[in-house]
């Protein structure tokens, strides 16, 4: 199906969403964002935190991170392990077809399977679609699971929906590596179908996530994404709208003045603007260029002007 094959970006630009009360079946605490809850103040110092909560959202995750690049790249290793979701829920539709429940002419098709992982643990799918409605429900649960060398997922995500709208929720799904262990929980929920250019399709999403290693949690509340898929010509453009929560500094609010452009070759965004929003109408404007790097305009007064600017580079988190 090829809904189903199109999940991918979802799945990247979804791993922020609300806390859900439960663990994995490994027994992992699902992640909880208890920091500051009010309004921050934008300032030159913070403004590099909240650009990396919030602009690393927007990484196509098709690269892989250099691990010890900081923040941003962490956030995007993360991204990356969730964008493996779709080829693991494609399997387990496909699977129907060969274990499907009921005669020829039932409407309601099922399978499950266990596998295992290309270099450990196991994966373990159960899918359900009614042929007729279009209407399905499902889980994917991880133990140990490896799908590259060095690398494992635990825990679960389980997903219900039709062809108008489908949840994604998340409970405690874990990845960790040589360096790095994040969890993330919550939900997102998807309204229209990607799957050729010309696709739109909005999402909202309320998530939390973990960096265990660090014991730090981020939160993206609200959040709202418009997606405009131009698959042919190998670039997506995205709005964002919603709340995004730094446990050290509280929240800002985010809005798109120019829609973010995702080519899917590239690791970063390659165009667009983002303003993030603090007390005071403080602010600091993220624009994304081309060559690697973003641009941050920040106004610490809230007077409209911005009184500093500084390029950051996206590979090292460097900003002069």
């Amino acid at each position: 199906m090829k809904y189903f094959q199109q999940i991918k970006l979802l799945a990247v630009w979804g791993m922020f969403a609300l806390l859900v009360g439960c663990s994995s079946d490994d027994g992992t605490a699902p992640a909880a964002y208890s920091g500051v809850e009010t309004q921050a103040a934008v300032t030159t110092a913070n403004s590099s935190d909240f650009a990396d909560a919030t602009v690393d959202s927007a990484d196509s995750g098709s690269n892989s991170a250099n691990a010890s690049a900081g923040e941003g790249d962490r956030h995007a290793l993360m991204m990356r392990f969730v964008g493996k979701l779709p080829s693991m829920v494609q399997h387990a539709e496909t699977g129907k077809e060969s274990g499907s429940s009921g005669g020829a002419s039932a409407a309601i098709q099922s399978s499950s399977d266990t596998v295992d992982g290309p270099c450990g643990g196991t994966m373990t799918t159960s899918f359900s679609i009614d042929d007729v409605t279009f209407e399905w429900t499902g889980s994917i649960s991880y133990s140990a699971y490896c799908e590259e060398p060095g690398s494992k997922m635990d825990g679960s995500v389980s997903f219900e929906g039709n062809l108008s709208s489908s949840t994604f929720t998340f409970g405690a799904l874990t990845y960790s590596d040589a360096t790095e262990s994040f969890t993330l929980s919550g939900t997102m929920v998807m309204s229209g179908i990607p799957g050729s250019t010309g696709s739109v399709y909005t999402f909202t999403m309320n998530m939390d996530v973990r960096d265990n290693n660090a014991g730090e949690t981020v939160r993206m509340a609200d959040m709202v994404m418009t997606v405009n898929e131009y698959s042919s010509s190998g670039y997506d453009t995205v709005s964002m709208a919603g709340k995004v929560y730094h446990a050290e500094h509280g929240y800002v609010t985010v809005s798109t003045t120019t829609n973010i452009t995702m080519y899917y070759n590239k690791e970063y965004p390659s165009a667009g603007v983002l303003v993030l929003t603090g007390s005071g109408n403080t602010s600091v404007r993220l624009t994304f260029n081309a060559d690697g790097t973003y641009t941050k305009d920040i106004d610490e007064n809230g007077d409209t002007t911005y009184e500093t600017t500084q390029t950051c580079t996206w590979s090292t988190g460097a900003c002069v």
